[in-house]
């Protein structure tokens, strides 16, 4: 997988990330995830969660080459276990990314 940490600051900048649960549940109904980033040691609750609502919402999901922790770090926080890329072109970009 591809070094995301850099995509995943532009993103930041641009305000173009949802970040945890509820804000990434907001970004799908609301129709906003361009994609879903999901931490390689997230909990089981948080993938059947996940699975059943990017489906739902149509929108896909990666797992982060990246500990709940150090995903977490790249923005301040203790851990993350998930997150939305709602910023379009960007979301494009490290969709593109990922899948080569």
């Amino acid at each position: 997988m591809p070094n995301i940490e850099k995509w995943l600051h532009l993103c930041r900048k641009a305000r173009g990330l949802q970040l945890g649960e509820e804000a990434v549940r907001g970004a799908m109904i609301g129709q906003k995830a361009q994609l879903v980033l999901v931490a390689q040691d997230a909990g089981d609750s948080t993938h059947r969660w996940i699975r059943n609502w990017s489906g739902k919402y149509n929108v896909p999901v990666y797992m982060a080459n990246l500990t709940k922790a150090e995903l977490g770090g790249v923005f301040g926080r203790d851990a993350l276990a998930v997150l939305a890329v709602t910023h379009r072109e960007l979301g494009k970009a490290i969709t593109r990314e990922l899948q080569s």
